[in-house]
């Protein structure tokens, strides 16, 4: 059957927005887990009153559970984080 497609259940894709920090440095997000996916990591600089909005996907990462890490510096700034939970 060509076409394909998988399906995922809605409760599994999970947003949350967080403070930024330094670079390298964890960023609590609750209920994330180290088999979940990052799916957009949006950088919002400034936090007072945002001013652009930055694809950081590919520098952030799930470092432990209730954490990710993103190689910039984002002090002051804030993420919005779109994850999916692999297990439902």
């Amino acid at each position: 059957m060509s076409g394909q497609t998988q399906s995922k259940s809605s409760f599994a894709l999970q947003v949350s927005l967080v403070d930024g920090a330094g670079a390298n440095t964890n960023m609590a997000v609750a209920n994330i887990l180290t088999d979940d996916t990052i799916l957009f990591a949006l950088h919002l600089t400034t936090k007072a009153a945002i001013e652009t909005a930055l694809d950081y996907t590919s520098s952030t990462s799930i470092t432990s559970d209730g954490n990710i890490r993103n190689t910039n510096v984002t002090t002051d700034d804030q993420f919005l984080v779109f994850w999916f939970r692999n297990s439902v």
